[in-house]
């Protein structure tokens, strides 16, 4: 789904959260302006430290952007990453992935019924 002229939802924020139960949980807050936000987690079995700095790249090119259109939102994070997807990458992309699709379902774009 491709959304046109001004969004009515903007990313404002992306967030990482490194919780240590064992082994490193890696969860993601994405924030809009409309008080939205969801949690997406990824997977990562060492250290997370990797994590949050390609959160922080990913972050520059989705704030300001509409989370409903994820699959637009997705190709540009994986196409345009630095190096191919590796391991950190693509859990990076999935956690925001995830959180970004709860997004869509809560605030779901207005139809001509609206």
């Amino acid at each position: 789904m491709r959304f046109t002229g001004k969004p009515e939802l903007k990313i404002t924020d992306i967030q990482p959260f490194l919780v240590d139960v064992g082994r490193t949980l890696v969860y993601v807050k994405v924030s809009t302006d409309a008080g939205i936000y969801r949690l997406g987690r990824s997977l990562f079995l060492r250290t997370g430290s990797g994590y949050c700095r390609h959160y922080h790249r990913l972050k520059e090119w989705l704030v300001g952007k509409d989370p409903r259109n994820v699959e637009y939102l997705w190709a540009t994070m994986y196409n345009f990453t630095r190096f191919p997807g590796g391991m950190v990458v693509n859990a990076a992309i999935s956690g925001i992935e995830h959180a970004l699709w709860d997004i869509a379902a809560k605030r779901p774009a207005c139809r001509s019924t609206c």
